[in-house]
């Protein structure tokens, strides 16, 4: 396995690696060229451990147990990326969490609109019901 990351996928994370669309072309082998033909299933399936939360980006990437919770609109991605939140451990509200519960930063907090706000109380909805807690 690590003759194969260091040929086809280093320097990168392999799940970042993965959910890229372009990846660089050249003398693959033909087991190669199945993997790389397989990779939208992978890709499909692919979730992540939450951790710190400083590498799952909120509303592309999923995580454990999430089903299709992890997706939220562009535009709504957008503007969050626009405030800086772009990770799942920028929206932890940690003064409000307790020991087995992570507390979520709320839609007023991060100046939604109102009319994106449904998004939001559910995707931290989702992450609370899929027991997410950030861990540092």
């Amino acid at each position: 396995m690590r003759v194969v990351y260091d040929k086809y996928i280093a320097p990168e994370n392999t799940p970042y690696w993965i959910c890229r669309e372009h990846r660089v072309s050249g003398n693959k082998s033909n087991i190669w060229k199945v993997v790389l033909n397989s990779l939208p299933l992978i890709r499909e399936g692919l979730t992540w451990k939450i951790n710190e939360g400083n590498v799952v980006h909120i509303g592309v990437d999923p995580w454990i147990g999430c089903g299709n919770a992890h997706r939220l609109p562009t535009q709504l991605i957008a503007l969050l990326k626009n405030q800086g939140v772009t990770h799942i451990s920028n929206i932890a509200d940690e003064a409000n969490s307790i020991l087995f519960q992570q507390a979520w930063k709320t839609a007023h907090e991060l100046h939604i609109p109102r009319h994106r706000r449904q998004y939001w109380v559910d995707f931290t909805e989702a992450l609370t019901q899929a027991h997410i807690r950030i861990m540092k």
